[in-house]
């Protein structure tokens, strides 16, 4: 098992002269501050997630096997990972891949000496995660944006004043918001996603993004 943020991640690219990346895996067993969802109490216990049993005891075991420091710590990110597969249509199959690995992490009895749930939390990294990418010439004149959660992907490409919004490879309208979306570019993917959503007529992936 290892430390890091069980839902994002990602490294730094380059298209035309400037870009930003944003992306990552899901699964794992440690916080994260990058995610959103149900919020976890001083007292441990779970906010609105839909299964606060098996957060509970798996968190019970990372703690217990010094995979983590605490149980509200651990409840922060496995709440909102539940949260975030939970819609069938964006993540099919996934929500079933997390139950069964937080019912792996929580009935392991040797604290992970084998990594016998490696194999889950690997597919939950490959099937249930969301990926953001940007990129685009530093002048503003043409730029892209790409987002992809599960199954689901979407890209917007503006040049000439006019930006196409395309959904899983098909073309599903034109908008004029090119000003605002390229000149985001520098500030990052996740205000690219915002002015994007505006222009194309798209609501935000739920994490619960």
């Amino acid at each position: 098992m290892t430390d890091g943020s069980p839902t994002e991640g990602g490294t730094g690219g380059s298209a035309g002269s400037d870009s930003t990346t944003e992306g990552g895996t899901s699964g794992g067993n440690a916080g994260s501050d990058g995610t959103t969802g149900s919020t976890t109490g001083s007292d441990g216990t779970t906010g609105d997630s839909g299964d606060a049993s098996l957060c509970q005891d798996a968190c019970d075991k990372f703690v217990s096997c010094e995979l983590e420091e605490n149980v509200p710590g651990c409840l922060s990110w496995c709440d909102p990972l539940v949260e975030e597969v939970s819609d069938p249509d964006v993540f099919p199959g996934c929500a079933a891949l997390v139950e069964d690995f937080l019912e792996c992490v929580a009935e392991e009895p040797m604290c992970f000496e084998s990594d016998p749930c490696s194999g889950l939390e690997v597919a939950i990294e490959e099937q249930c995660n969301c990926g953001h990418t940007a990129g685009g010439a530093i002048d503003g004149s043409e730029c892209t944006y790409e987002e992809e959660c599960g199954v689901v992907s979407r890209e917007v490409h503006c040049v000439g004043g006019t930006c196409s919004c395309e959904v899983n490879g098909e073309d599903v309208g034109e908008c004029q918001a090119q000003a605002k979306i390229c000149g985001s570019l520098d500030q990052g993917a996740e205000l690219m996603a915002i002015a994007a959503g505006e222009c194309c007529g798209w609501e935000p992936f739920e994490k619960g993004d």
